[in-house]
C-alpha cells in the first residue's frame, strides 16, 4: 500500500484527474451492469400457452417472466382462494419481479411441464435469503403439499442446508403442474425465482462460494492488518476503522445468509435485530473514523460540531431502533447513510483544500460507497429492478471502497511520519528550552505523579539528579496546609475550565524550607481526540519578593505602631505632665505671693502636694523609659532567692499608705509542707514588684471608694499564682484586646487619669518571667487579673 501511494506520487497527475478516473470507473461498471442482461429471446425455456417446458439442453430456468403475480393486502387468503381466482394473477414484466417495502402477502403461480429425462427431482430457489418466509404450494390431486421457508422460520425446516430458500420440487416425466408461492416479510420482496437441476446448481453454487470466500477473505484480511496497525501505532483512527469494518463485514454475513446458517440456525428471531445493530456499528464507527481520520476538529469547528452531531445522533438511534418497525428502521438507516456519504465527501474535499493530503483517497472511498448504498436504498424502494449482478457490483463497490481507504491510511502513515519527524525536532528544541529554563517546569498525569520536571524544578525542590525518582507526587513537595487546597480545589478547577493560577507553598525536600511561589497549571490535551492526557505546571519562586514585602509589611506596621504609641504618648503627654505641672506652679505661686500669710500648716500642705505631684511625674517618666527599654530589650531578668510572702507584705503596706481609701486583702495558699510565715522561691523583685504594682493601684484607682481589693497568691505545680480581684468599673470587651498595647486606655476610663503604660509594662514583664497573664472582666462588676510564673 505504501508502494501504491509512492507510485502516484511519482506519477504528478493533476489534482482532479483521480476524481476523472473514478467517474469513468463507475460509468463503465454501469454500463458493463446493464449489459449482462441477456436479450429476452435467449436460452429461454420452450413456451407452450404459458407453460414452462423443461428439456434436457437446459439446466437453468429463471421463471420471473413467466410468473402470474397476485397482492393479498389483508394476507388473509388461503391457496384454496387464491388458486379458485385466477382472473386476478398479473404477468410479470422482469426476469426478477421487484416488490420493494411490502405490507402485503405476494402470491405467484407458474405452470411447468417436464419433458427432462435428466432429473424428476429439481431445485427451486424461491427468493433471496432476506426474505422472511415463503410458502411453496404444490397440488397433488385434489390436495396440496405446502414445504415453507425463510429467515424468520428455524434453519432446520430447510430441505438443503444451504443459505439460499431452496425447495425440492418433484416433477416426474412428462408430469405438468402449477405451483403458487406466498411471499411475506418486513423488509424488501424481490421474486427471484430460478429452477435447476440438482447438478447445475451445486455448480453454481460452489462458484458463488468461491467468490463470497474471496469476498469475505478480503473484508477479515482488512480487520486483521488493522488489527495489527491499532496494536503498533495507538492510533484512534484504526480503532475506529476496525470497528467500522466488523460493522460492514457483519452485516454481509447476515445479508446472505451466513450467520443463520452457522453462528444462531435455531434462532431465526436473531437475523434481523442483529443485522440492524451491525448497519449502527456502520454509522457509528464511520462517522468516528472519518472525523478522527480527517482531523475534522482541527480544520473546521463547525464541521466537527456537524459531524459529532450525526456520530451521536447514529448512537442514539441505535438505543432507540427496537421501537421502529423493521421496515421503517431499514429505510432509516438507509438515509442516515447516505447523508452520512455526502457529508463525508464534503468534508473530505474541505480538508482536501486545506492541504490534507489523505483527503483526496477518502473522497473516492466514499464515493463507491455512496453510489454502493444509493443502488442498494433505491432497489430496497423498488425505484430500481433488480438485476443478476447487482449483488456483485455492490460488493465491487465495498472493495473499492477498502482499497481507496487503504492507500489514504498508507498516505496517513507517511504524513504521521513526515509530522512525527517535525514534531520530535521541535520537541528537541523545546526540551532545550525546558531544560534550560529558570522556572520550575513539570508535567504529571492527573494523580499528581510526575511523568516530567526539569533541573530548576529538581534545584528547588532539593532532589539530586542522580537519584531523582520518576515517581515523585506533586503532593509530596507541596506544603502540608496546601495539600488539601490541590486535591479539592486547584485540580477540579483545572478539570473544568482549563486552567488555573495563584500563590502556592512548596517544601524543599532537603533542608525543608518552605519555597513561597506563583504557581501556573494548565490541561495538556490531545489534538485529535480533546482526551486530557496529563497536566502542566509552570512555578516561579518568590520567596525573596514575599520576605521583602513581608518585611516591608513588618516595618510599615511598625512605623504604625511608632505613629500611633507617638500620637497617644503626646495625647497622654500633654494631659499627664500638663496638670502635674499645673499644681506645682499653682502651689509655688501661692507660696511665694502668700507665703506671709499661710500658716505652717498650709505651707507643708501646699509643699507636700509638690512633692507628690514631683513623685508621680518621675513614676510617669519611669514608666516611660521601663517602655523604651523593653522596646529595645535592654531590661534583664535578674532572679535571686527570696520570700515571695516577706516581699507581697511589704508591698501591700506600702501601697496601702498611699491609697487611705482602700483596704487591700492579701492572703495565700501554699499547700501541705509549706510554713504560713515564709516561702523562699526565686525570682526578679524589681520586675515582679512592676508587675504587682502596676496591678493593684490600678484595682484601686477604677474601684470606688472604701473598697476592698483581694489579692491572693497560690502555689501550683511549681508555679507562682498572683490574682489579683477588684469589684470596679469592669473593661468592656471590644477594649480587651489592646489592652495590653502601650498608651491604650479603655473606653470607659472617663476622667480616671492615667497613662496607658501599666499594664503593658505589666506583660512585658511577665514575659520576661516566661509566665502568663489572664483577664476576666464585667463591666460594671470588677475585673480579676491573674498572674503565673514559674518559680524555679
Amino acid at each position: 500500500m505504501l508502494q501504491i501511494s509512492h507510485m502516484y506520487k511519482q506519477l504528478n497527475l493533476p489534482k482532479y484527474s483521480i476524481i476523472l478516473l473514478w467517474f469513468l470507473l463507475s460509468l463503465m461498471g454501469v454500463v458493463m451492469l446493464l449489459g449482462t442482461f441477456p436479450p429476452n429471446n435467449t436460452n429461454n425455456p420452450l413456451e407452450t400457452s404459458n407453460t414452462v417446458v423443461l428439456h434436457d439442453q437446459q439446466k437453468q430456468y429463471k421463471l420471473g417472466k413467466y410468473l402470474e403475480i397476485f397482492q393479498d393486502p389483508t394476507q388473509q387468503l388461503t391457496i384454496a382462494d387464491v388458486s379458485q381466482q385466477p382472473q386476478k394473477f398479473t404477468p410479470s414484466q422482469t426476469d426478477i419481479p421487484n416488490m420493494g417495502f411490502s405490507k402485503s402477502a405476494i402470491w405467484a403461480k407458474v405452470k411447468l411441464q417436464n419433458h427432462s429425462t435428466v432429473t424428476s427431482e429439481w431445485y427451486l430457489q424461491g427468493a433471496p435469503n432476506n426474505v422472511d418466509q415463503v410458502e411453496l404450494y404444490i397440488p397433488q390431486g385434489n390436495t396440496w403439499i405446502k414445504k415453507q421457508i425463510g429467515r424468520l422460520l428455524p434453519f432446520s425446516n430447510r430441505e438443503l442446508s444451504d443459505r439460499k430458500l431452496i425447495f425440492i420440487l418433484p416433477l416426474a416425466v412428462d408430469e405438468e403442474k402449477t405451483i403458487y408461492l406466498r411471499y411475506t416479510s418486513q423488509g424488501t420482496i424481490a421474486i427471484d425465482v430460478i429452477l435447476w437441476t440438482p447438478l447445475a446448481y451445486y455448480k453454481s453454487s460452489s462458484t458463488q462460494q468461491l467468490l463470497l470466500g474471496g469476498f469475505y477473505g478480503i473484508l477479515l484480511s482488512s480487520v486483521i492488518i488493522n488489527l495489527l496497525l491499532v496494536c503498533l501505532l495507538k492510533d484512534v483512527v484504526y480503532q475506529y476503522y476496525v470497528l467500522f469494518l466488523i460493522g460492514l463485514t457483519g452485516q454481509f454475513f447476515i445479508r446472505y445468509g451466513l450467520a443463520f446458517q452457522y453462528l444462531w440456525p435455531e434462532f431465526p428471531g436473531y437475523n434481523i435485530p442483529v443485522l440492524l445493530i451491525f448497519l449502527c456499528i456502520i454509522l457509528v464507527g464511520c462517522s468516528s473514523f472519518f472525523i478522527s481520520f480527517l482531523q475534522v476538529r482541527v480544520y473546521s469547528h463547525q464541521l466537527y460540531k456537524l459531524m459529532n452531531w450525526f456520530r451521536w445522533t447514529s448512537v442514539g438511534y441505535t438505543l432507540f431502533n427496537w421501537y421502529f418497525p423493521v421496515r421503517n428502521s431499514i429505510i432509516i438507516i438507509m438515509l442516515l447513510l447516505i447523508i452520512m456519504s455526502i457529508v463525508i465527501i464534503y468534508a473530505s474535499f474541505y480538508i482536501w483544500s486545506k492541504g490534507f493530503t489523505p483527503a483526496r483517497f477518502a473522497i473516492l472511498a466514499f464515493s463507491c460507497f455512496l453510489l454502493g448504498i444509493a443502488m442498494l436504498c433505491a432497489t430496497y424502494l423498488g425505484w430500481l429492478s433488480v438485476n443478476p449482478l447487482t449483488e456483485e457490483f455492490i460488493r465491487l463497490e465495498v472493495i473499492g471502497l477498502l482499497f481507496f481507504l487503504a492507500i489514504a491510511l498508507s498516505d496517513h502513515i507517511n504524513l504521521l511520519k513526515e509530522q512525527r519527524n517535525e514534531l520530535a525536532s521541535e520537541q528537541q528544541k523545546l526540551a532545550m528550552i525546558v531544560e534550560n529554563s529558570s522556572e520550575f517546569i513539570t508535567i504529571t498525569n492527573l494523580n499528581g505523579e510526575t511523568i516530567f520536571m526539569n533541573d530548576a524544578a529538581k534545584k528547588m525542590i532539593g532532589l539530586i539528579s542522580e537519584n531523582y525518582d520518576s515517581e515523585i507526587n506533586i503532593l509530596h513537595y507541596l506544603c502540608p496546609e496546601e495539600r488539601n487546597l490541590f486535591e479539592s480545589q486547584i485540580l477540579p478547577t483545572v478539570l473544568e475550565i482549563g486552567s488555573w493560577e495563584g500563590e502556592l507553598k512548596f517544601c524543599n525536600l532537603k533542608t525543608g524550607t518552605i519555597i513561597y511561589s506563583i504557581a501556573y497549571f494548565l490541561l495538556i490535551k490531545d489534538q485529535l481526540t480533546a482526551k486530557t492526557t496529563s497536566l502542566a505546571s509552570i512555578i516561579r519562586d518568590i520567596s525573596p519578593i514575599k520576605q521583602a514585602k513581608n518585611e516591608i509589611i513588618e516595618a510599615l506596621e511598625k512605623q504604625k505602631a511608632i505613629s500611633e504609641m507617638k500620637s497617644r504618648f503626646m495625647t497622654m503627654s500633654s494631659h499627664e505632665f500638663r496638670t502635674p505641672l499645673t499644681i506645682i506652679s499653682s502651689s509655688t505661686s501661692i507660696l511665694q505671693n502668700f507665703g506671709d500669710r499661710l500658716t505652717s500648716e498650709n505651707k507643708q500642705g501646699h509643699l507636700e502636694t509638690i512633692q507628690e505631684t514631683i513623685t508621680r511625674m518621675i513614676q510617669l517618666l519611669d514608666d516611660v523609659l521601663t517602655i523604651n527599654r523593653t522596646e529595645a530589650e535592654k531590661i534583664e531578668f535578674n532572679p535571686e532567692l527570696s520570700d515571695i510572702i516577706a516581699f507581697c507584705h511589704d508591698l501591700k503596706k506600702k501601697i496601702e499608705t498611699t491609697c487611705q481609701h482602700h483596704t487591700i486583702d492579701f492572703s495565700w495558699n501554699l499547700g501541705a509542707g509549706v510554713t504560713d510565715s515564709s516561702l523562699i522561691v526565686n525570682f526578679d523583685q524589681k520586675l515582679l514588684h512592676q508587675i504587682l504594682t502596676n496591678l493593684l493601684t490600678n484595682a484601686i484607682k477604677y474601684s470606688p471608694g472604701k473598697t476592698l481589693v483581694d489579692f491572693n497568691l497560690t502555689k501550683e505545680n511549681d508555679q507562682l499564682i498572683f490574682k489579683i480581684t477588684d469589684s470596679g468599673i469592669g473593661i468592656p470587651e471590644k477594649d480587651q484586646v489592646n489592652l495590653f498595647t502601650s498608651f491604650y486606655r479603655a473606653s470607659n476610663v472617663g476622667s480616671i487619669s492615667g497613662t496607658g503604660l501599666g499594664l503593658s509594662i505589666v506583660k512585658k514583664c511577665v514575659d520576661l518571667h516566661k509566665g502568663k497573664i489572664i483577664l476576666d472582666s464585667q463591666v460594671g462588676q470588677g475585673t480579676t487579673f491573674t498572674v503565673i510564673i514559674p518559680w524555679e
